[in-house]
């Protein structure tokens, strides 16, 4: 049953994307920002907030 659950995160900022990443343990997350900007840097591991580094991205982006 959870492997049927997604959750989506709208605001990848100081809030949005920890959640998105601690839901991304256990469920499928989708991440939503309006800045394509941060959304690139985030596919690229790269958290300009420096709260996450690139190996917290591993096999949840």
């Amino acid at each position: 049953m959870k492997e049927n659950i997604k959750i989506c995160v709208v605001g990848l900022g100081y809030v949005g994307l920890p959640l998105a990443l601690k839901f991304a343990e256990h469920f499928k997350v989708i991440g939503f920002d309006i800045n394509k900007e941060r959304i690139e840097e985030l596919r690229n591991g790269f958290d300009r907030n420096r709260e996450f580094k690139e190996e917290d991205f591993i096999g949840k982006i």
